[in-house]
């Protein structure tokens, strides 16, 4: 389960005053997440219990993921965590043995609390930085990990989709090598707010994007061959 901090910090921002109209400072919200990371694809596939190869059919449905803990057939009621379930056709399994269909989840957005000037709580809906949108009818390699309470699956680690292109290579797709912060505008009666979602992973190098579907497949079967000695 991933954890969250919030750190809420003040922006200067140059104070101009036109008659009675005085620029204030926007405060930011720094929110991070603990998180596993991969940094080769080795580590992916020792990661997951399973790795298939694939294609996205449809998407399914969403959900809260923050579960009652009383009763986890139950949503959360003071917790909300956005999860959006994709089908996905397996076409081969390349490690573990699943069915021809299974559910993906995607952790899309949290909701977090903000306390404006008057002590007052106000629930903002945070981007995951991590969230990136399978496309649908896209082919994918997944590294995944199973939710037996709900018999759907989710990535074991991240980065855990590697898009198939037409071209048959692949694209390992993760905001785990960018340097950019998500940022989000919120406004809370007359204050502004700035949301700061981090996910760069300092030294995190793709050495996977560019390679032949047929390469990476073969690199993916010689590591589980050496899982086995």
């Amino acid at each position: 389960m991933r954890k969250r901090l919030l750190v809420t910090t003040v922006m200067l921002v140059l104070g101009v005053i036109v008659g009675l109209n005085v620029f204030k400072p926007a405060k930011q919200i720094h929110v991070s997440s603990d998180y596993p990371v991969a940094t080769s694809l080795g580590s992916m596939v020792k990661e997951a219990d399973y790795v298939v190869y694939g294609h996205i059919e449809s998407f399914d449905s969403k959900w809260n993921m923050a579960r009652n803990p009383d009763n986890i057939e139950m949503e959360d009621n003071e917790n909300y965590t956005e999860g959006h379930i994709y089908n996905f056709i397996v076409e081969q399994n390349l490690k573990g043995n699943l069915g021809e269909k299974i559910k993906v989840n995607y952790r899309v957005q949290e909701n977090i609390e903000i306390k404006d000037n008057e002590d007052i709580f106000h629930e903002v809906a945070v981007n995951d930085p991590l969230f990136i949108e399978p496309k649908i009818n896209g082919k994918y390699i997944l590294f995944l990990n199973k939710d037996n309470n709900f018999d759907i699956y989710y990535g074991a680690v991240e980065p855990f989709q590697i898009f198939i292109n037409d071209e048959l290579q692949a694209e390992l797709k993760t905001n785990l090598a960018s340097n950019i912060s998500q940022e989000q505008s919120v406004k809370i009666g007359e204050e502004e707010f700035l949301v700061v979602n981090e996910s760069h992973y300092e030294g995190f190098e793709d050495k996977i994007t560019g390679l032949s579907v047929t390469k990476l497949l073969s690199e993916i079967t010689s590591i589980l061959m050496e899982e086995i000695k």
